[in-house]
């Protein structure tokens, strides 16, 4: 009977000594080797509209945006509805990633003024549908 209590000792011994190291190792890491698929993307998110506000990425957005602006100008002056379609794609995606307020004035009207187009689009393409039942 005295073995089989030194066998359940040494048992709980072992037990104790890596309950101890999985708490040290737990303690050390701050738990994170357990917990960062939980908090991984909302730190991601957090981080992503820090960068989006700041001055160099807004100034960025503002170039990028005023290129297409201009190209959106030559195509309309040629003509070009499949280029100016394109265009204004990408320019609706991209303005969906920034706070519209912190563009230009001439930006901002020139987005509101696509998705109108957009939407009147999307209206008269309604209505052709309704009308001839497809």
């Amino acid at each position: 009977m005295r073995v089989f209590g030194w066998i359940v000792a040494g048992f709980l011994g072992i037990l104790a000594v890596i309950t101890l190291a999985t708490a040290i190792t737990w303690y050390a890491t701050g738990g994170q080797y357990l917990i960062i698929r939980f908090w991984a993307p909302r730190m991601a998110a957090v981080e992503r509209q820090i960068f989006v506000q700041t001055p160099s990425y807004v100034q960025g957005m503002q170039q990028e945006l005023d290129s297409y602006h201009l190209d959106y100008l030559k195509a309309q002056s040629k003509g070009d509805t499949g280029h100016m379609d394109a265009i204004a794609d990408i320019v609706l995606h991209r303005a969906d990633e920034i706070d519209n307020s912190l563009l230009s004035d001439d930006l901002q009207s020139w987005i509101q003024h696509l998705k109108a187009e957009r939407e009147a689009k999307a209206m008269g393409s309604e209505t052709k549908t309704s009308t001839t039942g497809y």
